[in-house]
């Protein structure tokens, strides 16, 4: 039988899916070195331990979906990225310049961009 708590940090938001955690840890650190960062800074934005970012980078342990939500704010990128795979940068992009809208005008753009692909056709 399947209960919900059983599931933990990202994995609740994957359910089903296949969770490389060494390849989420690669993406981690990559991001965490292009921002210039070390690991004790990255701990001390997401409230972690050092150790913790440790294992995270070498795929021992996973965020929680609350972490991985700070992690993109600090590093940038979408669970997508850290999840799935490489995001191109228009799409990451056009991402941060969602995130300054309202949820009012997102949902107007998601008006806009349906209309758009349904005459697209």
């Amino acid at each position: 039988m399947f209960r919900f708590e059983e599931i933990r940090g990202v994995l609740s938001v994957v359910i089903g899916m296949d969770v490389d955690k060494k390849l989420i840890g690669k993406r981690i650190k990559h991001r965490r070195e292009l921002a210039g960062l070390s690991q004790e800074q990255l701990a001390e934005q997401l409230n972690l331990s050092t150790n913790h970012i440790s294992s995270m980078e070498c795929g021992k342990s996973l965020l929680t979906t609350k972490r991985l939500l700070v992690l993109c704010d600090v590093l940038g990128g979408t669970p997508d990225y850290y999840l799935i795979g490489e995001i191109t940068q228009e799409a990451d992009a056009i991402t941060t310049l969602i995130k300054r809208l309202t949820p009012d005008e997102q949902k107007t753009l998601c008006r806009l961009l349906n209309a758009y692909l349904e005459n697209s056709d």
